[in-house]
């Protein structure tokens, strides 16, 4: 797993980033799934940065 950020669609400009885990892709897209430890959820997204 790879640290990561990931741009929630619902946030502003100068909200605070979740850190998240890169996990790995999904067959047959253009996105990745992402880890959240802060409250144990998984998230499906093609916007992201790598730290």
């Amino acid at each position: 797993s790879c640290p990561s950020h990931v741009l929630d669609k619902d946030s502003k400009k100068l909200d605070a980033l979740t850190k998240y885990m890169f996990v790995g892709y999904l067959k047959g897209t253009n996105g990745g799934l992402f880890y959240n430890p802060k409250d144990n959820t998984i998230k499906f997204s093609t916007q992201c940065t790598f730290l």
